[in-house]
């Protein structure tokens, strides 16, 4: 049994989510990129271990490294998305 990947249409919709996101990454602009995510997140950093909202994720992580960061981008050849049975959930890798 191999690992339940999305079918074309649903990594296009990540695909293009991500290369949205890389780009408020790349203009530091935090109010767009903020309602791409849900308040009270679970996210992870360079910073921090495991930051428990949308907020702690912004000040520990998004303003210690996006001002900082030059071109990011997604190597979006290498991502791959994984959806449960259901398709209640997706994992972006």
């Amino acid at each position: 049994m191999g690992l339940p990947h999305a079918d074309a249409a649903t990594k296009a919709w990540f695909v293009a989510w991500l290369e949205g996101f890389s780009a408020h990454v790349r203009a530091v602009d935090y109010a767009s990129a903020r309602p791409l995510f849900h308040p009270e997140i679970l996210a992870f950093g360079t910073h921090q271990d495991v930051l428990p909202s949308l907020e702690a994720w912004v000040n520990t992580q998004w303003d210690n490294v996006w001002p900082k960061t030059d071109d990011f981008r997604f190597t979006i050849p290498e991502t791959h998305v994984l959806v449960s049975d259901d398709g209640s959930m997706a994992v972006v890798i």
